[in-house]
């Protein structure tokens, strides 16, 4: 049990620490009107998050260590998305407005590549998780996949309800342009240094 609440910390350290899922969510919360598409947003999020937690316990970093190609598929994949999402912060990519229906999909949808294509996330859970795991796991380790997804939802709920407080929120609002050009500064580094990362 000891061991199982160890891990629990360290992936809840993983989670709470800044990285592009950090900064999706404070984009959306920033400049998005809608609160149900922001919420969707999150749990896409922590479904991702709940995703690398199984598939640590899962001992999926065999397959990465087997077939190397395919962490280095993950990792140039993450950045190149990750510096879609920058360039698409500063207008490039952009299309017009979804239906609803389609909107509210497209967060959960949004949410989940933006962890599943993050690298950071995947080799810290890998690396991490698996590394640490007990010989024999028993029932509770449940606890643990149940846990890092409903702790990430409530984590980047809390970051969004303090951005969207009334007067941040309006101040922010009020420099949309800007602020969307800041954040995708930050995607496309996080992108181009994974993109580096795997050649030097």
């Amino acid at each position: 049990m000891e061991s199982l609440i160890y891990l629990t910390i360290l992936a809840l350290a993983g989670v709470v620490s800044p990285g592009p899922d950090f900064v999706a969510v404070s984009q959306a919360s920033l400049l998005k009107n809608k609160d149900k598409i922001i919420y969707l947003f999150i749990l896409g999020i922590a479904i991702g998050n709940g995703f690398w937690v199984f598939g640590a316990l899962l001992g999926i970093e065999r397959v990465f260590h087997t077939y190397p190609q395919a962490l280095y598929l993950l990792k140039l994949g993450g950045g190149l998305y990750l510096c879609y999402l920058g360039l698409k912060s500063f207008g490039l990519f952009n299309s017009g407005s979804n239906p609803n229906n389609a909107a509210l999909f497209g967060g959960v949808y949004k949410g989940l590549w933006v962890t599943l294509s993050n690298p950071k996330a995947a080799l810290f859970y890998l690396a991490i998780l698996s590394a640490n795991l007990p010989k024999n796991m028993d029932k509770s380790i449940f606890f643990l996949i149940i846990s890092v997804p409903f702790v990430t939802f409530i984590w980047f709920s809390f970051i969004s309800s303090v951005l969207r407080y009334r007067n941040v929120y309006s101040f922010f609002r009020a420099k949309e342009a800007s602020i969307n050009k800041v954040f995708g500064t930050f995607f496309l580094y996080f992108g181009c240094f994974q993109i580096v990362k795997i050649y030097f």
